[in-house]
């Protein structure tokens, strides 16, 4: 089974209490302080009446600033966000029905059925409202995955579950492969979101689940996406003076990610620098970089 957990009280915490909690007691990248928040994420799950609260409140008062440090989509509501974890309420219609659809629709959303993915950072979930979203879990063990299109995964199935009303789940960013299906009714979760400091170096992948295989890279990092925006544009435009730059980036960056799409471009720059390619291969530790170094040279052989 997936990591779930159980708390029966009935008590009740406000948001700002709740929250007063969170910041007392949650460490980014310490899995232990982030569960110690299990009984209290309860509590607040059992208070009905903060959202409607919260929201009335951000309309009256804060319309103007109201969700401005949203990066996600319409489907997502930021309650709180600090230098360890942020808070956030997901909606989740029922797209079963027309109105369903309709409703999604009109938010800029066409379907809410996300493929078998994994998560870049580890979070708590529980029901807030509604039937909840039908799961399907997987396992793998990401540390032993290079991170490539293609690439075969060893993974194990866990579970088929949803995520009922007042039900607690814990999903770890490396380890647990999942999707979300429609609810049977218009649905609320609470997540309670751990930082990582690793998030930077992170591609969260998409799998093929039947063929049990990556079949997409999925990175979210704002950062590391504009970077390699940018080194497209210039590669487009054919930017010869910025070899030198996209040579140190390729083999001093910190992010494999960076490293691997400054590799790509140089190899498009010059197709023939076989000796830049043996080097990535030789000396990058990444297993994505050195994929791509030698599917490179066995090309050319």
């Amino acid at each position: 089974m997936a990591l779930t957990i159980q708390e029966d009280t009935t008590e009740q915490i406000s948001l700002k209490d709740f929250i007063a909690y969170c910041d007392a007691t949650i460490k980014s990248n310490e899995m232990d302080t982030l569960l110690a928040c299990s009984k209290h994420l309860k509590m607040l799950s059992n208070n009905k009446t903060f959202l409607v609260a919260y929201l009335k409140t951000e309309i009256e008062n804060n319309i103007e600033s109201f969700q401005r440090n949203n990066l996600s989509n319409a489907q997502t509501l930021l309650l709180h966000l600090n230098a360890h974890y942020f808070l956030r309420v997901l909606l989740w219609h029922d797209t079963k029905t027309e109105r369903g659809k309709k409703d999604w629709r009109e938010v800029g959303v066409d379907d809410i059925i996300l493929g078998h993915h994994d998560h870049d950072t580890s979070f708590m979930t529980v029901g807030y409202m509604g039937s909840g979203y039908e799961t399907d879990i997987w396992e793998y063990d990401c540390h032993k995955t290079a991170g490539y299109i293609g690439e075969k995964v060893e993974m194990k199935f866990l579970e088929k579950t949803s995520l009922q009303n007042g039900k607690i789940m814990v999903y770890r960013a490396g380890r647990d492969i999942h999707t979300q299906y429609p609810p049977q009714e218009f649905s609320l979760t609470i997540n309670l979101v751990l930082k990582s400091n690793h998030k930077f170096n992170y591609a969260a992948p998409m799998f093929d689940v039947q063929k049990r295989e990556i079949s997409q890279i999925s990175i979210n990092n704002y950062m590391i996406n504009s970077l390699r925006y940018l080194m497209n544009i210039a590669s487009l435009l054919k930017a010869e003076k910025l070899i030198n730059i996209l040579e140190q980036l390729s083999t001093v960056h910190p992010s494999h990610l960076i490293r691997l799409a400054s590799l790509k471009l140089l190899v498009k720059m010059q197709p023939n620098n076989h000796k830049r390619i043996e080097q990535a291969l030789k000396k990058d530790i990444s297993f994505a970089v050195k994929h791509f170094a030698q599917s490179c040279l066995d090309v050319d052989a």
